[in-house]
């Protein structure tokens, strides 16, 4: 298992200009200071590059930092500007024989020790189903269930399963462990860095030579694109002699070539306040049905190659049908890398970007701030539920859509009803959409056959509700209330008709367990008192706020403007139950 070292000189990494541009923009993230992309929390102490013969299997460029709390922390990256991932490739192969190397160090399961590849952009409908498998990875807390979910058939499909055999089969390869418990720890560890250096316009080379400008005294602003040439070109000679860089290391060596620096500028507090507002963000996205977080991969997939067409990618669907668990694939996936950019409704600060901007205590323009978020690999901005933003918290949404739109690179995610821009004009702003280009929306509808049966498998107390000739079929199949009957299961006689879902239903007014539903109950049964003596539209002027809007958000209402309602269909009042309903 012993390393083949060779000379840095000797092994290429000089004639590499890819390579040289993946350790200039770290380079240049430990010159101003920002976290380093694949790992986010930390700060950089000093960065080596080709040196294999000092212990770093994967050694093109090796990040060594420490986290919030003091703690080491080391990201050894290999730079591979082409490599497939496929059984034949030659490459991948070397590579998973350096990531063996790495796991037979002393201390790689006892610290924080991550691996990657860094690689240039190809597909993200190709290279999507490699990142999904190591995020599912991340995601399972045991082997048991990621290997169950990536052998289920529907679950994963071919390119994800030949991706982790291949993986095995070149461990084994290698002499270490194989076992399922061994391959999913080490997938854990990995990660694939993408940088589009290579591509015309490159995204990665525009944040860069922005990131630069920031850099620089702001005198000295027009000279940034001699600065990333700079680091290029210091990258190739550290890369040559095996070097290693410290911040002062740096400074000193880009000083005596005439540069003059701004400082440090690494809006640590604002960059915490969103991450920790963008976590809660994520807290809230029900992304499990009876205990099961469906893969959906065929939707996961059609949001990858939209993403290939433009910058704007809208998912629509029903209340209930897992828009939220979808968004929320994307940005634990994103999340890995740097940290994420959430906004949801009741989460997003009010009145535009100047209010935001002074609560997360951040001293600059947007475009700054999404620019450095940007750099740092998490160049997605989430946006959950647009139909229901409060025209205040609107503002602030549409001032960073406009400022993302013109980040190079810096795509969006937004869900929203099936309706939304349909009955009547998005509020998000035209232009700025035109700006970043969009696929058609994915639309999503019931579980697919294979969806159906990983709930099965892992609620098997929900396995007769999802029966095709269940007669409540159509609102047993929506995730929202099946997960609701799931979480209830334990301590409740679980429906098992029409009936008893109505009844249900009627009962517990859409709410979760641990919830008081009385609110919503009392407004379902004044609302049916409605329904009896006339027909629909329903008045809502003297109803609680709260407990309408949760109805609304949960689709047993629909919103008809102008304090008024009708129940969706399948929600109406039952009527065998209404007598009785109001003798309750």
């Amino acid at each position: 298992m012993a390393a083949s070292a060779s000379s840095p000189a000797a092994s290429g990494p000089a004639g590499s200009h890819f390579e040289a541009q993946v350790s200039a923009a770290y380079l240049l993230a430990l010159l101003t200071g920002n976290e380093p992309r694949g790992l986010p929390g930390t700060t950089i102490d000093s960065i080596k590059l080709q040196r294999a013969a000092e212990g770093h299997p994967l050694d093109d460029v090796i990040i060594c930092a420490h986290d919030g709390r003091g703690s080491p922390a080391v990201l050894e990256i290999q730079v591979k500007r082409a490599i497939s991932f496929t059984p034949s490739d030659e490459v991948f192969q070397k590579v998973v024989e350096q990531i063996a190397r790495a796991s037979q160090l002393s201390d790689f399961w006892t610290s924080r020790h991550e691996l990657a590849i860094a690689t240039a952009r190809n597909s993200r409908k190709i290279d999507g189903a490699y990142q999904d498998v190591l995020t599912w990875a991340r995601q399972l807390g045991d082997a048991v269930t990621f290997f169950s979910r990536i052998n289920r058939p529907g679950s994963a499909n071919d390119d994800m399963r030949t991706f982790v055999e291949t993986f095995r089969a070149h461990l084994q390869n290698s002499g270490v462990p194989i076992d399922d418990d061994s391959v999913w720890r080490l997938l854990r560890r990995l990660q694939i860095l993408v940088f589009d250096f290579t591509a015309q316009g490159s995204a990665s080379e525009d944040l860069a030579r922005e990131r630069a400008v920031r850099a620089l005294h702001p005198d000295d602003g027009a000279r940034a694109g001699g600065l990333w040439s700079a680091l290029i070109e210091l990258a190739l000679r550290s890369a040559a002699s095996g070097g290693e860089l410290k911040r002062g290391d740096l400074i000193t060596e880009l000083g005596s070539q005439g540069f003059r620096f701004a400082g440090e500028r690494r809006y640590s507090t604002a960059r915490a306040a969103l991450a920790e507002a963008s976590r809660h963000a994520l807290d809230d996205m029900a992304d499990q049905v009876g205990g099961a977080r469906l893969t959906r991969h065929e939707l996961v997939n059609a949001i990858h190659a939209a993403l290939d067409v433009g910058r704007y990618v809208e998912i629509r669907g029903d209340a209930g049908v897992g828009k939220s668990g979808l968004l929320k694939h994307f940005a634990d996936q994103t999340a890995m890398e740097a940290p994420v950019l959430i906004l949801s409704p009741n989460r997003t600060t009010p009145r535009g970007w100047t209010a935001m901007r002074d609560v997360i205590g951040f001293d600059g323009t947007a475009r700054e701030l999404l620019t450095d978020l940007a750099g740092d690999g998490a160049a997605i901005l989430f946006i959950d539920n647009l139909d229901f933003f409060k025209e205040d918290e609107r503002r602030t949404v549409v001032d960073l859509v406009r400022e993302v739109s013109n980040v190079p690179g810096f795509a969006v995610i937004a869900t929203a009803r099936r309706n939304f821009g349909v009955d009547a004009s998005s509020w998000l702003p035209a232009d700025a959409l035109r700006r970043m280009g969009s696929a058609d929306p994915i639309v999503i509808g019931e579980p697919s056959s294979a969806e159906v049966e990983e709930i099965r498998q892992a609620a098997p107390g929900l396995a007769f509700l999802l029966a095709d000739s269940h007669p409540a079929r159509d609102v047993a199949r929506n995730l929202f209330r099946l997960d609701r009957l799931g979480a209830g299961a334990a301590s409740e006689s679980m429906p098992r008709s029409e009936v008893d879902m109505a009844l249900h239903w009627w009962q517990t007014a859409d709410s979760a367990p641990g919830e008081n539903p009385r609110e919503r109950v009392r407004v379902l049964r004044v609302l049916a008192e409605q329904a009896l003596i006339r027909a629909e539209p329903l008045e809502i002027k003297d109803q609680p706020a709260g407990a309408v809007n949760a109805l609304i958000a949960s689709e047993t209402l629909r919103d008809l403007g102008g304090d008024r309602v009708s129940f969706k269909r399948n929600c109406s009042p039952p009527r065998r139950f209404r007598a009785e309903e109001r003798c309750a």
